[in-house]
């Protein structure tokens, strides 16, 4: 099952990656909103390059599964 053919691995990869950073970003935002406003807005910030990471996971997958496919 592991050295088969991995259908959609970099969207899970990504997906995975957003989701659980996001969490924590959220859970620990509570705290962040009684700090000082630079605090947050490096959390806001780090959210963001979450789901530029996610998008980049997103455009590879695009890249490597359908892309071949579209000129046919």
């Amino acid at each position: 099952m592991l050295n088969g053919k991995k259908e959609f691995y970099y969207i899970n990869t990504g997906i995975l990656m957003y989701l659980f950073g996001s969490t924590i970003l959220f859970l620990v935002g509570n705290l962040t909103a009684k700090l000082s406003p630079t605090m947050s807005y490096i959390t806001w910030t780090l959210n963001a390059f979450l789901y530029i990471v996610y998008q980049f996971f997103v455009f590879v997958e695009w890249k490597k599964s359908f892309s071949n496919k579209t000129g046919q």
